[in-house]
Order: structure tokens, then sequence, then C-alpha cells
């Protein structure tokens, strides 16, 4: 029950997208749940950034329609973002919340199934929050895939390919990505290997294929890059590509990661 509060502190303001036991209706009358009054706008939030309102589902019934897909999805950029908007101050954008994103950027601790089950199927109900007829009911489904123990994992030879065109030079773009590039680094094995690769105007290496054991190198490199020119794309991936190749491990997992 301590999980089901939770959730419902979490979601209170938000559509929740749930799954209703069979027999769910409408809210009865007097017992509708009605968001919160919107607070005053903030300062324009940043103007590059863009979404789109896809709407909300709705109710089922389940009665009438038993049957349901949905994607398994483990995307929480919605709620990573809405933290960014409120450290500087600004409102998010309504079309910038998506409650599964939010919901999905919390760890539950569900049990890891045996790697030969692949994923494994968590199951909570409680009466919904949102109406007080008792037959109605909020289902959480929790997907639980086989996550590989980091001793499992193969050795990497990893190829980083960096846009620094000039469009990227904005604090949410190139910046971000070097951060992201570097948290990514701090989890390589010495084991590992790591090389970049720019493209602004023109191609070019940043640096070689590095061994993760000189950390400092790689993180060196991912600093070193500034916005530049235009996006000549084509010529970053061709020449990320044929690097990877000159330096494949037939041993390791090579991947080019496109940033």
């Amino acid at each position: 029950m301590k999980r089901i509060k939770q959730f419902v502190e979490l979601c209170t303001g938000m559509v929740v997208v749930a799954a209703l036991l069979s027999g769910c209706a409408a809210p009865a009358p007097g017992g509708a749940y009605s968001a919160p009054a919107a607070p005053a706008a903030m300062e324009a939030a940043p103007a590059d950034m863009y979404y789109e309102d896809y709407g909300t589902q709705g109710f089922v019934k389940s009665a009438q329609d038993n049957l349901s897909t949905f994607g398994v999805d483990v995307d929480t950029g919605a709620y990573t973002l809405a933290r960014s908007y409120l450290d500087d101050g600004y409102r998010p954008e309504t079309e910038a919340i998506r409650a599964e994103e939010f919901l999905n950027y919390f760890e539950y601790r569900y049990p890891n199934p045996a790697p030969e089950e692949t994923f494994g199927i968590n199951l909570e109900a409680a009466p919904s929050p949102y109406t007080e007829r008792p037959e109605n009911l909020m289902l959480r489904v929790g997907v639980q895939g086989y996550a590989v123990p980091a001793t499992e994992r193969p050795n990497v030879t990893l190829t980083f390919v960096m846009d620094v065109s000039g469009s990227m030079d904005m604090e949410n773009r190139l910046h971000l990505a070097k951060q992201a590039l570097k948290l990514l680094v701090n989890e390589l094995r010495p084991t590992d290997e790591a090389a970049i690769v720019v493209y602004g105007d023109n191609a070019r290496l940043v640096l070689p294929m590095t061994s993760a054991e000189d950390k400092d190198a790689i993180v060196a490199g991912i600093d070193s890059v500034w916005p530049e020119g235009s996006t000549n794309a084509e010529a970053g991936i061709r020449l990320a590509y044929q690097h990877a190749w000159e330096h494949f491990n037939p041993d390791n997992a090579n991947r080019v990661v496109l940033g």
C-alpha cells in the first residue's frame, strides 16, 4: 500500500494512463475528480523547444472491450525535462508533461526475472482515487526486463559521433550531449575502448580509438569540441564507420554512437 500511496501522490493533477478492471465506467455524479487550477504562468520558456499534444485515450469499459495493447516503453525524458524547466524558473509546457514518463523515471525495485524468462510482470490494484464508485479500481502493470549484471556484459568498442554544427550552440544541445557522453564514459571499464568523431562543415577525428583505462583523455576529447560551421552529417557518419571498421574487435560489442 505504501507504493500505491506514492503512486497517487505522484500522479495527482495529471492524467494517468491506467487499465481498469471489468465493470469500469465513468465517474459517478459528485465523485468526479477535479484537477487543481493551473498556477499563474511564469516567464516564457526557451523558444527552441517544441511539443505536440497527442490527446488522452480516456476510459474504456472493459466489460465491452476486454482486449488492450500497449507499448513497452521506458522513456523518462518528460520528468527530466520538467525538472530542468523548474530548476531554471520556468513552468513546463502542458504538452511536455507525459504521465507515463514521470512514472517510468522512478525505481520500483521489481524483482529481476530469471535469464530464461526475459521479463517479469508485477501487478498491483487499489481503489481509484478519481471516483467514489467502489467497483472502479486502478491497476498498475509493472514490466521488468532482465537486467544483465555488469560483470556479464561484453567489453565494448565505441565510436562517438558528435554534431558540432552552429545550430548546436545552445545549452540544451551540444552542452547536454557532452554531459551525457561523459556520464557514459564514467561507466566504461578499463577493458573498453572509445573514439570521437565530430562533424560541422567537415568531419574530423578528435580522438583515435583509446583504451578506457585513460578516461581523462576521452573526457578531454569530449570537452575540446565546440560549435562550428554547417551540418555535414554524412561525412561524420562515414568517417565514424570507417574508423570503427579499422578498429573492429571481434571479441567486443562494437557500436557507433550518434550524439
